[in-house]
């Protein structure tokens, strides 16, 4: 007697018959799903894996949004293979459906794996905040193991064929390893060691480069050149998110709106826009959120400060509560600069101050006079 396949089996097989041959993902066009993985924060002296940016993607959202989401992009890769709609539906299955919610790290490592697609998988949780998960399918594989909120976290990603090799691992204590094998065949180490102590060995198309240092800010203080030039472009080759980048405009932008206070002019605008958010002129109101949104890190303390104003209207606290959950990470950019000392790191204003312009250039002058004692350019 034969035995029955499950229906789901029976769709697959038959989808895959039907599927057009995909392009193969890669590193260049997972990069932005990686660096949702893999951000480093720059914290007094060290690097850190940020684990508290694997929340921004979720926040303001439902855990059911964020399994319809996921689900649709296993959905839409089937769909763009020639598999018809319907039947990619029945095959993908309610996503999640009755999974607990997982923390935010897995839900973007599963993420990950859709955009992959054609993946086999395994998943276990030990306990205690511990997760082991992993996958390959379409010639890239990826693995993450985490031992707890703050413990230690390994993030390993893998383009068959010798075209990519990314593992990166914090120990929650200071340790800091990352190992990149590049597309283009470069060789990268970097060791940290809980005591702050850096090392980076770097084989690539010129001289083999190799230093140590008693911390990363003393190796950034060093090499400028080669940390802003080589190393850090390398790392955002393969997907790592770099946000304090003083070359960077995320690192700019975060960055001056510390050096740079709001003006009285710029305070009056904000305050217009805030008024405008309870106009009665529905128009007015979508053009108020939204100059509000874009002007959201220089004008972030004045719409917190609006939101728990006790007499704003309902759906004024709403639309400030949505910037704020929208531009969450940036947010979170600027509180970096103000707690990890790095506005008051001579060598990281020098980085930055080769970076501005104009007024923007003179407050980082200034900021940079201050904490060092010297006037850039020349005496004191």
């Amino acid at each position: 007697m034969t035995a029955r396949r499950p229906a789901a089996l029976l769709l697959a097989v038959a989808a895959l018959a039907q599927a057009k041959e995909a392009p193969a993902p890669t590193f260049a066009s997972l990069s932005g799903d990686i660096g949702d993985l893999v951000q480093l924060s720059w914290v007094t002296s060290g690097l850190r894996l940020d684990r508290e940016h694997w929340k921004d993607p979720f926040r303001a959202r439902t855990v059911e949004q964020i399994r319809q989401e996921i689900q649709e992009e296993q959905v839409a890769r089937w769909v763009a293979q020639g598999v018809p709609r319907p039947q990619a539906l029945e095959m993908v299955g309610n996503w999640g459906h009755g999974r607990e919610l997982q923390p935010s790290v897995l839900l973007l490592f599963e993420r990950l794996q859709a955009r992959v697609g054609n993946c086999s998988s395994s998943s276990s949780g030990m306990g205690g905040g511990a997760w082991e998960q992993s996958f390959t399918g379409n010639a890239f594989s990826a693995r993450l193991e985490i031992r707890g909120p703050a413990g230690p976290v390994r993030l390993v990603f893998d383009q068959e064929g010798g075209k990519g090799l990314l593992a990166v691992q914090d120990d929650g204590n200071g340790a800091f390893h990352l190992l990149l094998v590049s597309p283009a065949g470069d060789l990268l180490r970097i060791t940290q060691e809980s005591t702050g102590a850096f090392r980076v060995a770097h084989v690539g198309e010129g001289e083999p480069v190799s230093f140590a240092a008693a911390s990363f800010s003393e190796v950034f203080r060093r090499h400028r050149p080669y940390v802003l030039g080589t190393l850090l472009p390398l790392l955002r080759g393969v997907g790592v998110r770099i946000p304090w980048d003083p070359s960077g405009p995320e690192g700019v932008r975060a960055a001056l709106v510390r050096l740079r206070p709001l003006s009285p002019r710029d305070r009056e605008e904000a305050k217009g826009w805030l008024l405008q958010l309870d106009d009665d002129d529905f128009q007015k109101r979508e053009e108020a959120t939204q100059a509000l949104s874009d002007g959201f890190l220089r004008f972030r303390a004045l719409i917190e400060e609006a939101r728990k104003d006790p007499g704003a209207t309902p759906e004024v606290a709403t639309r400030l509560q949505g910037i704020e959950d929208k531009h969450a990470g940036e947010g979170r950019l600027e509180d970096h600069f103000a707690a990890s000392g790095l506005l008051e790191n001579p060598d990281y204003l020098s980085a930055l101050l080769e970076c501005v312009e104009g007024a923007d250039r003179e407050a980082v002058a200034a900021a940079l006079e201050k904490v060092s004692g010297v006037e850039p350019g020349g005496g004191k």
